[in-house]
């Protein structure tokens, strides 16, 4: 990303790659000193802070499991975050788990998902195979969702028209209310955490995987 000028909407979208750590020292540099003075902005970068720590936590499936190698700074500035996450603090813990291959269920034909509850946020692993899986069609919701690409490739279409394609390592950011589609290259897995909680997400995955069980 190139230094950033002064321009509200890119502050706001370098605010979540800062909170993974993964900003340019330049635009980090820049977006730091526009954060003394934009309590909007500021707002929003400690809304992500949990969310880059929850993006840290391991898969548990074979299919989820593999992480990429490259760049190994990314990766270990992902861990640290979830080391730190994972250590004692004040008031009731809250344990988060990685998710074994057995919650992985079907969302849809072609695509997989589990859900992770936790508070204030909802993440989800995403398995997408095409063309089983088509599009995902145009929508919005009420939360943030930042998003962590960790195999294949994706194509983001926003309200706006504007489009962005994304493979491993990348991450995305959409804010509350921005309406976005995606379709899929290549059989894609990603992570996506949605703050404050997803709880349509929440409470249909589990009837999804009561049903799954049912019928095992």
């Amino acid at each position: 990303m190139a230094q950033i000028d002064d321009n509200h909407a890119m502050f706001r979208d370098a605010a979540a790659l800062e909170a993974l750590g993964v900003l340019p020292q330049a635009a980090s540099d820049s977006l730091r000193a526009h954060l003394h003075v934009c309590a909007p902005c500021m707002q929003e970068y400690r809304r992500l802070r949990p969310i880059a720590d929850l993006l840290g936590y391991g898969v548990g499936s074979d299919e989820l499991s593999s992480e990429p190698a490259e760049p190994a700074a990314l990766k270990a500035r992902v861990m640290r975050a979830a080391r730190a996450a994972r250590a004692p603090r004040e008031g009731k813990p809250q344990a988060l788990r990685a998710v074994p291959v057995d919650d992985l269920i079907d969302y849809a034909p072609g695509v997989k998902w589990a859900v992770v509850p936790a508070a204030g946020a909802t993440m989800v692993y995403w398995s997408f195979d095409p063309p089983a899986c088509g599009d995902i069609p145009a929508e919005k919701h009420d939360q943030t969702q930042v998003g962590f690409v960790l195999r294949g490739k994706m194509s983001m279409t926003y309200g706006d028209g504007s489009r962005a394609v994304y493979g491993p390592n990348e991450v995305y950011a959409i804010s509350p209310g921005v309406q976005h589609g995606a379709d899929f290259h290549e059989k894609t897995i990603l992570v996506d955490v949605y703050t404050p909680n997803h709880t349509e997400f929440e409470e249909l995955y589990a009837k999804q995987r009561e049903r799954a069980k049912s019928d095992a």
